[in-house]
């Protein structure tokens, strides 16, 4: 196999492993009744433990109001909670 041919393969194979990847995220939201979003916030939260709403939409690349949608949807299911600091708006 040749270096192109053999780059070409490995952009398949990512590329197949990009959806599994996607598609299995969705199952497993879905298992939990989840957004995919949400989960995605559920796993960022998890390794960054406290987060303003801002760095999590910087994180996940979200606009501020899809933020705030999905940190309402977390806190209505009771998987985060929303504290604020003195001084923030």
């Amino acid at each position: 196999m040749s270096t192109l041919q053999a780059i070409d393969e490995i952009k398949e194979q990512l590329q197949a492993f990009s959806v599994s990847s996607y598609i299995y995220q969705s199952s497993v939201a879905s298992a939990f009744d989840l957004h995919p979003t949400d989960m995605l916030a559920i796993h960022c939260l998890s390794q960054n433990k406290e987060m303003t709403a801002g760095q999590l939409a910087d994180a996940l690349n979200l606009t501020s109001g899809a933020t705030t949608a999905a940190i309402d949807r977390l806190i209505e299911r009771e998987f985060v909670k929303r504290y604020s600091r003195p001084g923030d708006r």
